[in-house]
């Protein structure tokens, strides 16, 4: 009987791993894990911060060109201001705000109508712009004098305020503003409530 020689030759298998190898196969597995894991977070958080800083500060800026200060992205090369003068233009996100003229010793007033004594009027006027495409409400404004709150004051038939104002997109309000402060006052403020739930709030210096 013919011997059969086709056999198939055994094939060479790995040697079964031993405890220790199978313990150190599992650490590689569970650190490639770990390290996917942290890239991932690492990679959200990156992009997290992509988009906060991409998104507007609120804080009045210098701007260049025509006198005027906007609120944006916070830019090193922009001059940020606390306090604004007259001739200047300050730019709330959709909302421009224009401090057109202001009169540190008003005196254009009906004789019936005159300041207490050691009282005087000063007069502020501003110009508010709506460059969105939706209503924007108005904040209102607050007078200090050396840091003491005056009221506002109704002299004139120009009188107009921005307390419950609203502008409709594309339009402009303007607001005559007067107050009675005291004549020997060193500094006299306009405070502006520019967003009433972050209790921002911008300054004119009227003297």
């Amino acid at each position: 009987m013919a011997n059969n020689n086709n056999q198939t030759p055994m094939q060479n298998q790995p040697a079964p791993m031993t405890d220790e190898q199978a313990v150190k196969a599992q650490k590689k597995k569970k650190k490639k894990r770990t390290i996917i894991i942290l890239a991932s977070v690492a990679a959200a958080l990156v992009l997290l911060f992509i988009i906060i800083g991409g998104s507007s500060s609120g804080e009045p800026e210098k701007v260049d060109g025509e006198s005027s200060v906007t609120t944006s992205a916070a830019d090193d090369s922009t001059e940020q201001k606390s306090v604004y003068t007259a001739g200047e233009t300050i730019k709330v996100e959709d909302l421009k705000i224009s401090f057109t003229s202001c009169d540190t010793d008003f005196k254009k007033y009906e004789q019936y109508s005159a300041p207490k004594s050691g009282m005087k009027y000063v007069r502020a006027t501003f110009t508010f712009e709506n460059t969105s495409s939706t209503d924007i409400s108005l904040g209102s404004f607050e007078c200090y004098a050396d840091d003491t709150a005056y009221e506002a004051a109704y002299l004139m038939d120009d009188s107009k305020t921005t307390d419950l104002e609203t502008i409709s997109a594309g339009k402009k309000f303007n607001a005559v503003l007067y107050y009675e402060v005291p004549k020997d006052a060193k500094t006299v403020i306009l405070q502006y409530e520019a967003d009433y739930w972050s209790d921002e709030k911008i300054e004119f210096a009227i003297k």
